[in-house]
């Protein structure tokens, strides 16, 4: 069940403000009936997943919502993470700041009363999903971005995430063609014009008239009179259309355009949606960097799940109850900072020396950064290969630089560890910590 495990377990806030993962059982056993007739494989992708359980909600299946409900959960932890590494130790805020303005879907079980004013932020994500147009953690990751209240927040601390209003509004319908051309059809080109064209004819017309274009106001979501007024002016074209397709079709349109335009790492800059002022696109050196470090990522975590899950299964088969030690004591050292000392009484040992054997980090940490350093130079490579020439890229020699690299944050969470103040910052740290809570 791992590739499912995020569909079944389901992460909240308690009132403490800590986060508690709770597996739901009956979402676990609708997962194994489900999909145990089906040919999906190990490796199944979750966009198929996303799609079945899409289907069968609207078929009115209370389960396959709770399902998605779960792993919505687990992609609002992984934004509001990202967004505290990236901004957090600078600007002063943690993740846990973020998280309770998005993570208060308390009870994904207990079906939505339409009589309530109150809609948890996953129901309104659910609400807005569409996975023929992207994946379920995608869309979380820019939803979560353009939540009012928690963009109040980043605001107050110098952080302005551009809505997908801004994007829209920013771009005009010379722009589309340019930066869609390579993804879109003609036909497609033409309808994503047609849109950009009565978004800008309501919208940014009522903008330019309230002024906020001038003072930088931010942008706000279209009301549902704004709404009414593009779906007129699409119908004068000849299309007819009803306000939330209308509404869905701007949002993807705005994340093609963001995704074109924009690395994340810079959308995330001061927007002031000027009307005739272009903003620049991103130099090439951004853009590779925001490649390079979402790579680096995905490769440190790679290798972090390969190492952790070869270690248990090997103490797995030779003593379970060792495994089992193993992996709590991981959690406990890692994800809630504890000391050997504190640990050995918590996983049944008597001393901490025992505790030390038993999670040998040092043979850990230098499996992983060996792995890492594998991984890394075959998609740094790939990487270069799209700016420099075969012979170029031949001659570099990019092992040792990257085993230096790896070195240098393996030796930053080690100091960071055995600091009396311990802070669990570095991204060695971040991504264990990441895997581990995706596995309890």
């Amino acid at each position: 069940m791992g590739v499912f495990l995020k569909y079944y377990v389901h992460i909240r806030l308690t009132s403490s403000g800590k986060l508690k993962h709770q597996e739901i059982e009956e979402a676990k056993a609708f997962l194994i009936e489900q999909f145990s007739e089906i040919e999906i494989g190990v490796n199944a992708s979750d966009l198929l997943i996303q799609k079945l359980l899409v289907q069968w909600m609207k078929a009115g299946s209370h389960l396959a919502e709770t399902c998605l409900r779960c792993y919505i959960s687990h992609s609002v932890q992984s934004a509001c993470l990202n967004l505290a590494q990236k901004f957090g130790l600078h600007q002063q805020f943690s993740s846990s700041e973020l998280l309770a303005y998005v993570l208060d879907d308390i009870n994904p079980l207990q079906p939505l009363n339409l009589n309530t004013s109150y809609i948890p932020f996953a129901l309104k994500i659910l609400r807005t999903f569409d996975p023929n147009q992207s994946s379920l953690s995608y869309w979380t990751k820019r939803l979560v971005h353009q939540h009012p209240q928690l963009n109040q927040l980043l605001s107050e601390r110098g952080i302005y995430i551009a809505s997908d209003w801004a994007v829209l509004n920013q771009t005009n319908p010379a722009q589309v063609q340019r930066l869609l051309s390579a993804v879109l059809t003609d036909s497609e080109l033409q309808q994503a014009i047609a849109l950009l064209t009565s978004f800008h004819a309501v919208y940014r017309a009522d903008r330019i008239q309230q002024g906020s274009l001038v003072i930088g106001k931010r942008c706000l979501d279209p009301s549902d009179d704004q709404m009414r007024r593009m779906v007129e002016c699409l119908e004068a074209t000849g299309r007819s259309i009803s306000p939330s397709r209308l509404l869905r079709e701007l949002r993807t349109l705005a994340s093609q355009l963001r995704r074109a335009k924009y690395p994340p790492a810079t959308s995330l800059d001061q927007v002031r949606c000027p009307l005739a002022i272009e903003q620049p696109l991103p130099s090439p050196e951004e853009v590779f960097l925001e490649k390079y470090h979402q790579v680096s990522e995905d490769c440190l975590l790679e290798a972090i799940q390969s190492v952790l899950q070869q270690r248990s299964t090997q103490l797995r088969h030779r003593n379970p109850q060792q495994a089992i030690r193993f992996n709590k004591a991981l959690f406990l050292f890692f994800v809630q900072g504890k000391s050997m000392g504190e640990i050995a009484p918590l996983v049944g040992l008597k001393q901490q020396f025992q505790v030390t054997r038993l999670l040998k980090l040092k043979q850990i940490r230098s499996t992983i950064s060996q792995q890492y350093v594998s991984l890394m130079q075959f998609q740094l490579q790939r990487l270069l290969a799209e700016d420099l020439s075969s012979d170029r890229l031949s001659q570099l020699q990019l092992e040792p630089l990257l085993t230096e690299m790896s070195e240098r944050m393996v030796t930053e969470d080690v100091t960071e560890c055995y600091s009396s103040h311990r802070s669990s910052k570095s991204l060695f740290s971040l991504c264990i910590c990441r895997f581990l809570k995706s596995c309890t």
